[in-house]
């Protein structure tokens, strides 16, 4: 029989999906899923190894190679982008199904990048704001001096502010009233250790906080690169 004996190094990596396909009679002697977060007793320190081989021993043609298509995904390790990285964690829940641990990170990735918006337009243009009230000027400060201000305060009170001054694209109300319900259930988990009344998000419900995660950090990602 055939075989084939192959390995793929990825040192500075996190591996996010692998797909092997056969090609004509080559096989993998064991089967693999093309899924990392079943494979890693397959991959050591980042190395993918594998051995592979002509199953049935049918003879082909010259002209005819048996391969293996190998395809790789992976992601820098040395990353320092936490908005990269705080959404990979969401999606990792998702997969795995914990829901608590999805609204976690899918604020704290909303929350993050509303952040930078707000002080990188606060530091570089303060007087385009001094027509704001009291209150406001003084949440302006604090985000200023890097201080705490809630993520609900700004989403409802800077950021279209934000867009219609900079005459940006502000983003659907309806993605932020989702944002909102969902800083609701993150303050639930945070100071009760579960939801309201102990409630079970559904499959679908957990999709659509990945879904607003995704959207809501992709639109306020393009509104911080047009400041």
């Amino acid at each position: 029989m055939s075989s084939l004996l192959g390995s793929f190094q990825a040192a500075d990596s996190k591996i996010l999906d692998i797909n092997l396909t056969p090609n004509c009679n080559l096989f993998m002697l064991t089967p693999i899923p093309n899924n990392t977060r079943y494979t890693q007793t397959i991959i050591h320190d980042n190395i993918l190894s594998f051995y592979a081989t002509n199953f049935f021993a049918d003879k082909l043609p010259s002209d005819i190679d048996n391969k293996l298509v190998v395809t790789v995904k992976w992601l820098d390790k040395d990353i320092d982008d936490l908005n990269t990285k705080n959404l990979m964690n969401t999606l990792n829940d998702y997969i795995d199904n914990k829901p608590y641990e999805l609204i976690m990170n899918a604020n704290r990735a909303l929350e993050l990048i509303c952040k930078q918006i707000c002080y990188k337009e606060f530091t570089n243009n303060f007087a385009s704001y001094c027509y704001l009230n009291r209150d406001k000027r003084k949440a302006i400060e604090k985000i200023k001096n890097k201080e705490y201000v809630p993520f609900s305060y700004m989403l409802d009170n800077f950021i279209n502010e934000i867009c219609q001054i900079k005459n940006i694209n502000s983003i659907d109300n309806d993605v932020l009233d989702k944002i909102k319900v969902y800083i609701n259930y993150r303050n639930d988990i945070a100071h009760q250790g579960q939801l309201e009344n102990n409630r079970q998000l559904t499959r679908n419900e957990m999709a659509e906080i990945l879904a607003t995660a995704i959207l809501g950090s992709s639109l306020m990602l393009s509104i911080y690169t047009q400041l």
